[in-house]
């Protein structure tokens, strides 16, 4: 008896250990899809509002939806393809940080809070977004169309909606 409870006890210790590191994923670095296993140790992204993405160095491509509690952008670029959708609680965009959308249909950013801490978010030619989220901090707007770039500086320190008939355009 003694020893089936010492073996249920190192399953259950191993199985919460596991899920506890599960919860932060670092990017590697270098290029790569978002499903690959290029994440902390090799492992593979798993969806869920509990797990946090930070990604410090390269360039990741999103070809699926994803669903994230907080991604973290500094000194790397995350490009959503073509009509796919990011979900997350918090998305910070450090210095260097980039978010590039592009394609050609909608790409749809969800989030509690968008941080601006320095980073851009840019648009490619042909490429419609819907952005919900309360947008703080300051950093660049680039709109892509095939062939001029505007860049500007972004300062918000409130949400941004869409008017409705009583707000002015």
């Amino acid at each position: 008896m003694k020893k089936l409870l010492l073996s249920a006890a190192l399953v259950i210790t191993v199985t919460a250990r596991d899920v506890a590191l599960a919860l932060e994923y670092t990017w590697d670095g270098g290029s790569g899809n978002w499903s690959d296993s290029a994440w902390t140790s090799g492992k593979a992204w798993t969806d869920g509002a509990d797990a946090n993405a930070v990604i410090n160095a390269g360039s990741v491509l999103v070809t699926e939806d994803v669903t994230a509690g907080g991604v973290t952008l500094s000194n790397a670029t995350l490009t959503l393809d073509s009509g796919k959708k990011l979900t997350a609680g918090t998305i910070t965009l450090g210095p260097g940080g980039n978010l590039i959308l592009r394609g050609n249909s909608t790409n749809t950013v969800l989030a509690a809070d968008i941080n601006l801490n320095g980073g851009s978010i840019g648009m490619t030619y042909g490429n419609a977004a819907q952005m919900t989220g309360k947008f703080t901090g300051s950093g660049d707007l680039k709109l892509d169309n095939g062939s001029n770039q505007w860049s500007n500086v972004l300062t918000v320190d409130r949400s941004i909606s869409a008017p409705t008939e009583e707000e002015p355009n």
